[in-house]
């Protein structure tokens, strides 16, 4: 379980220009806090600092790969990715100093709507999907400066790891153990990733590519359009049904669920990489025509109007900003 956010006794400086104002939460690798950034002529930006846990600092292994996530966060520059600003080493701690998020995760964001009857509507999720393929898309096709692909595969997609801004924007985050496609999945001493949301060819530990993040995309999207878990239960039993594609088509699970959607869904979780989408801008592309299609309208400002009536459902205030007004000519 996350501790809580607790605000610092006092602010904690790292390096010459970050002052760690609050912990945010307490990883198995790195401790996330609050920080504020200062510079000349008053410049003031609130970030987030990702630092290596203490009891790691003399583990090679653990520095090697926390630096590979920095390179590679440092690398990417999409509105749907988490931004990295700086990686550095302040009094023998490395760190990354990475956008600050205004927003939760979506197996919370899930959850709350779950709590107050108010479940994210079909409409936003598959926006918030189509969002999230758009950075896969990205992600997978990045090439380094001399034009070389970089063939990244992030590895560990699940509701955790997508975070949706108050305005609406789906952000994808924590490229800790996002590696290339050419990496020896073999060598991984466990498995990476979250156990219910990894691919067949994960559980297998044969080699994976773009195609094993399309499947872990996938179950997100199956979970959010109906509600449920795909893959649950003890350790054995949920890498037992994802090996033998234990995968129940959503129309069975609610006959209103449109069929169009169905095919993308079961497309995206076919056990085999070769009949999937082989891109997730593809991916992305099925999801847009499928609203267009449908005639649901979603967007960054639809899905704030949902977080702000959801907040007020659970006795926030209102964004005044995002309150329709009824026009009367």
């Amino acid at each position: 379980m996350k501790p809580p956010p607790m605000a610092l006794p006092q602010p904690v400086p790292v390096g010459e220009r970050y002052l760690l104002i609050r912990r945010l939460a307490v990883g198995g690798v790195a401790d996330i806090f609050l920080a504020r950034q200062s510079a000349t002529a008053g410049f003031e930006k609130d970030v987030v600092i990702k630092r290596l846990r203490p009891e790691l600092r003399s583990n090679s292994r653990a520095v090697r790969m926390f630096l590979e996530e920095a390179r590679i966060g440092a690398l990417l520059n999409h509105p749907n990715v988490v931004h990295v600003y700086d990686v550095d080493v302040a009094d023998g701690a490395p760190y990354i100093a990475m956008e600050y998020i205004v927003g939760g995760e979506l197996g919370t964001l899930c959850r709350r709507g779950l709590a107050q009857k108010k479940f994210l509507p079909l409409e936003h999720a598959v926006e918030l999907m189509r969002q999230a393929a758009a950075g896969l898309g990205y992600l997978h096709a990045k090439r380094s400066t001399d034009g070389q692909a970089l063939q990244i595969c992030h590895r560990d997609l699940s509701p955790n790891n997508l975070l949706v801004t108050e305005d609406g924007f789906l952000k994808i985050i924590d490229f800790g153990i996002a590696k290339t496609w050419r990496s020896d999945a073999a060598a991984d001493r466990v498995l990476p990733g979250k156990l219910g949301y990894l691919s067949p060819e994960q559980v297998a530990r044969t080699a994976v590519d773009q195609r094993t993040d399309i499947f872990s995309l996938g179950v997100v999207l199956y979970e959010i359009t109906l509600g449920r878990r795909l893959f649950k239960g003890p350790a054995h039993e949920v890498v037992r049904m994802i090996r033998e594609h234990v995968v129940e088509p959503p129309t069975f699970v609610r006959r209103s669920y449109p069929p169009a959607l169905e095919e993308i869904v079961m497309r995206a979780l076919s056990p085999a990489p070769a009949r999937r989408y082989q891109s997730a801008y593809d991916l992305a592309d099925d999801l847009e025509q499928f609203l267009q299609d449908a005639k649901l309208s979603s967007g960054p400002v639809r899905i704030a109007r949902y977080l702000d009536e959801l907040a007020h459902a659970e006795g926030g205030s209102r964004r005044p900003e995002l309150v329709l007004s009824l026009i009367h000519i």
